[in-house]
């Protein structure tokens, strides 16, 4: 069996990074060949298929005159669909397992999937389909005020890290 794994960082920064990178070794060991599609990034562990990961997007200097510059890769990566389908091609697997694709992937990948008819998985490790600031929790409380679609709460309480400009681009991604 071929799993082509997908997450937006090849290296430690979270649980779900440790979770994704444990898995492709884990995989590994039992025979099953794996691929990786990934954000570029100085801090990547080696990987045979770097050359399809995506150029960095760093947020954490983010400002509101970045919105724009950002957006379109946000809501639709070009790039990740164009590279995405580079690696499908040159390593058929026989199905896709993705991780975070928030912010730096993009959901374009999954039309691309689909295109080729590729089974997907998607590991849900935070509320982030339910809630822009993806923990469902803001100013010291639980917060449900996107129940039912109404996400922009997110941009009205600044609730991605007290950021009007991290909020609102949340906000519009969902």
């Amino acid at each position: 069996m071929r799993v082509l794994l997908v997450n937006k960082f090849n290296y430690l920064k979270g649980g779900a990074d440790k979770y994704f990178i444990e898995l492709a070794e884990t995989l590994n060991q039992a025979g099953v060949e794996t691929a990786k599609f990934c954000m570029s990034d100085e801090k990547n562990l080696p990987d045979k298929n770097n050359k399809y990961f995506l150029s960095k997007i760093d947020f954490n200097d983010f400002k509101l005159g970045d919105a724009f510059k950002y957006l379109g890769r946000i809501l639709f990566s070009i790039e990740a669909a164009k590279k995405f389908e580079s690696l499908l091609n040159d390593f058929k697997p026989d199905i896709v397992h993705i991780h975070n694709i928030y912010h730096q992937i993009s959901p374009s990948i999954l039309r691309v999937a689909k295109r080729h008819k590729l089974p997907v998985v998607m590991h849900l490790h935070d509320f982030k389909l339910l809630c822009p600031n993806y923990k469902m929790y803001t100013q010291n409380q639980v917060c449900e005020r996107c129940k039912g679609g109404k996400f922009f709460n997110c941009t009205r309480y600044r609730c991605l890290k007290n950021s009007y400009a991290k909020s609102l681009l949340a906000t519009i991604e969902m």
